[in-house]
C-alpha cells in the first residue's frame, strides 16, 4: 500500500487538478453566450483539440484501471482490444461518418443525437424515444465513473473510509462549476490536459513494469508459469482469445463497432469548424490512441505476473486482484511520490469523461424533451441545461456513494442499451436513402428489447441475485446459457458467452431495411433526402471562399 508521502502528494495533485477544471471553466466563460456554445462550443474546434477530444472521451482514464483488469483476467490477447478499437472506433468512424456528421450537422443545427436523428428521419418521436433511452442510461454511465473512484482511493487509503465519499463529492462539485461556467469548450481544453497525463502515465507505468518483470520475455515466462498453476490450456494467457474467448471477442465488438452508436462521441463531431478538422483530427486522435492504448493493455497482465514473482500471498488473500492491479502495480513499480502523482491524475481525470457523460444526459431533457414540448427559446433551454446538469451529478453523485448493486449491473448494459437504439438508425441514415421513420422507431425498440433479454435471461446472473432469485436462475436458465455451441481447446463458445451487444445489432441491422421496406409512408420526401445527401458530400464551404 502507499505510503503517507504518497497520500499527501495524491491529495495535493487531485485538489490542484480540480482547481484546473474550475479554472478552465471560467476562462471558457467568455467562449460560452449561447445554447450552441455550450453544447458544441460554436462549431468552432480545430483539429488539434478534436482529435484529442474525440481520443480522450473513447479511451478514458477509466480505460487504464478497466484495461488492467481485463489484461489480468486473459493476458495479452487483450493487445488485440487496442488495435482494433483505433481501427475500428477511430480510423473507421472519421473516415465514414466524420464529415457527413459534421455536415448534416450543421445543416440541421443539431446539437444533440436525438435531434440529429429526429430531423433525419423527418420524425418527431424518434427525438423523443432516443432522447429517454440516453437521460437514463448515460446517468447510471456517470455513475460507474465515479464509482471507479473508490479502486483508486482504496489503493492509496486502504483505512479511511470517508476518503472515498470527500473525493467523489468534491468531482461533484467542481465538474457542476466548470460545466456550468464553460460548458463544451471548458470540457475540450481540460481533454487536453487529461490526453498528456494519459499518454505520459500509461508509457512510464508501462516500461517500469516491463523492466520489473524481466522485459517481454520474462512477462510470457510469467504468464507461463501461471497458466500451469491455473490449470489453464497452454498459451490461454498469451494467445488470441485465449482464455477470454467469446468474453473478449464480444468485448471488442462493444467496444469498436459499439462506439458507433455513443452519443458522446457521436457529438464530437458536431464541435469540428472545417473539414480539414475531421481530416487532421484523424491523424492526431489515431496516433494518440493507438499510443495510449497499446501501453494499457499490457498493465494488468504485467501487475499479476510482478507480484506472483514478487509476493504471491497477496494475490492468495485478494489484496492484489484484477480490478485494482494497476493502481498497485504502480505503488510497486514506481517511486512513491511519482506513484501518488499518477494515481491522483488518473483519478482527476476520469472526470473529463464524465463531463461528457453528463452534457449529453442534460441535453436529452432540456433540448430533446423540454424545448421540443415547450418551444422555448435557446436562452430560457441553456438555463435549464446548467440546470439539469446540477441535478443529473447531484444523483450521480449519491448513488456512487452509495453504490446500489442494481447500477453496478447497469453500468455494464449501459453501452449496448444505448448503442441498440442509435447505432444503426445513425449509420443507414448517413448512406441509405430507404431508411424510415418507423423503422428507425421500432428497430430500436426491438433492438432494446432484444438487448435486455438476452442479458436477463442468459447473463443475468447478477440481476437474478438483486431480487433474490439465484436458486431459481440456476434451476432454469443457467443449464441453457450453458449450452455448448462450439469447442477447442482454447475456446468453448456457450449462449450466456454471446454478448448482449452482438445479438441486439444482428436484430436492428436485419429489422432495420425489413421495416422501411414495409412503411414507406414514413420515409421522408425524395427532394429532402436528395438536399440531405447533397449537403453530406459536398466539400467544405469554407475551402472554396475566394481569400482576401
Amino acid at each position: 500500500m502507499a505510503d503517507i508521502g504518497s497520500t499527501i502528494i495524491y491529495w495535493v495533485v487531485f485538489i490542484v487538478y480540480l482547481l484546473f477544471l474550475a479554472v478552465a471553466g471560467f476562462y471558457s466563460k467568455k467562449k460560452t453566450k449561447t445554447l450552441e456554445d455550450y453544447m458544441v462550443a460554436g462549431r468552432k474546434i480545430g483539429p488539434l483539440l478534436l482529435g484529442l477530444s474525440f481520443g480522450v472521451t473513447y479511451f478514458s482514464a477509466v480505460m487504464i484501471v478497466g484495461g488492467g483488469l481485463q489484461s489480468w483476467l486473459w493476458g495479452i490477447g487483450v493487445v488485440w482490444i487496442a488495435s482494433i478499437d483505433v481501427l475500428v472506433g477511430v480510423f473507421i468512424v472519421f473516415v465514414l461518418f466524420g464529415n457527413r456528421t459534421k455536415e448534416l450537422g450543421k445543416h440541421f443545427e443539431s446539437m444533440t443525437v436525438p435531434q440529429f436523428l429526429s430531423k433525419r428521419y423527418n420524425e418527431p418521436k424518434v427525438q423523443t424515444f432516443t432522447s429517454v433511452i440516453i437521460l437514463f442510461f448515460e446517468t447510471i454511465y456517470l455513475v460507474s465513473i465515479y464509482m471507479g473512484l473508490s479502486i483508486l482511493l482504496s489503493v492509496i487509503m486502504p483505512n479511511d473510509p470517508y476518503a472515498y465519499i470527500i473525493a467523489v463529492v468534491l468531482c461533484g462539485i467542481i465538474t457542476i462549476i466548470y460545466l456550468n461556467v464553460g460548458g463544451s469548450h471548458g470540457a475540450i481544453y481540460t481533454d487536453a490536459a487529461e490526453s498528456l497525463i494519459m499518454l505520459l502515465g500509461v508509457i512510464v507505468i508501462f516500461f517500469a513494469g516491463i523492466m520489473a518483470v524481466g522485459g517481454f520475455e520474462g512477462l510470457l515466462n510469467g504468464l507461463a508459469g501461471i497458466e500451469a498453476s491455473a490449470g489453464m490450456p497452454d498459451g490461454g494467457l498469451r494467445t488470441f482469445p485465449g482464455v477470454g474467448g467469446m468474453g473478449l471477442i464480444g468485448y471488442i465488438l462493444v467496444t469498436s463497432f459499439g462506439v458507433w452508436g455513443m452519443p458522446q462521441l457521436i457529438a464530437r463531431f458536431y464541435t469540428a469548424e472545417k473539414q480539414k478538422s475531421i481530416r487532421w483530427g484523424l491523424v492526431i486522435s489515431c496516433v494518440w490512441a493507438f499510443g495510449v492504448a497499446i501501453f494499457a493493455w499490457f498493465s494488468g497482465a504485467i501487475s499479476r505476473v510482478y507480484y506472483t514473482m514478487t509476493n504471491p500471498s497477496m494475490i492468495a488473500d485478494g489484496t492484489v486482484n484484477a480490478a485494482n492491479s494497476v493502481p498497485m502495480l504502480m505503488i510497486a513499480v514506481l517511486p512513491p511520490i511519482l506513484a501518488g502523482l499518477f494515481l491522483a491524475a488518473v483519478t482527476a481525470a476520469s472526470l473529463t469523461t464524465g463531463e461528457k457523460v453528463i452534457m449529453i444526459a442534460a441535453s436529452s431533457f432540456s433540448i430533446d424533451v423540454y424545448q421540443k414540448k415547450t418551444g422555448c427559446s435557446d436562452d430560457k433551454t441553456l438555463k435549464v441545461t446548467k440546470l439539469t446538469t446540477t441535478v443529473i451529478v447531484v444523483v450521480a453523485v449519491i448513488l456512487a456513494i452509495l453504490k446500489p448493486d442494481a447500477v453496478l449491473a447497469l453500468c455494464m448494459f449501459a453501452w449496448s442499451a444505448m448503442a441498440a437504439v442509435i447505432l444503426v438508425p445513425y449509420v443507414f441514415g448517413l448512406f441509405w436513402k430507404g431508411g424510415t421513420a418507423k423503422a428507425a422507431i421500432y428497430s430500436g425498440l426491438a433492438s432494446f428489447i432484444v438487448a435486455i433479454s438476452w442479458k436477463i435471461l442468459f447473463r443475468g446472473a447478477s440481476l437474478w441475485a438483486m431480487v433474490g432469485a439465484s436458486a431459481a436462475y440456476a434451476d432454469i436458465m443457467a443449464p441453457i446459457s450453458a449450452i455448448v455451441l462450439s469447442s477447442t481447446d482454447l475456446m468453448t463458445i456457450t449462449i450466456g458467452s454471446i454478448h448482449e451487444f452482438i445479438v441486439s445489432q444482428i436484430v436492428a441491422i436485419i429489422a432495420f431495411p425489413l421495416i422501411s421496406l414495409l412503411t414507406k409512408d414514413s420515409k421522408p420526401s425524395d427532394e429532402f433526402l436528395k438536399e440531405i445527401f447533397s449537403v453530406m458530400r459536398r466539400k467544405d464551404l469554407v475551402s472554396t471562399e475566394p481569400k482576401k
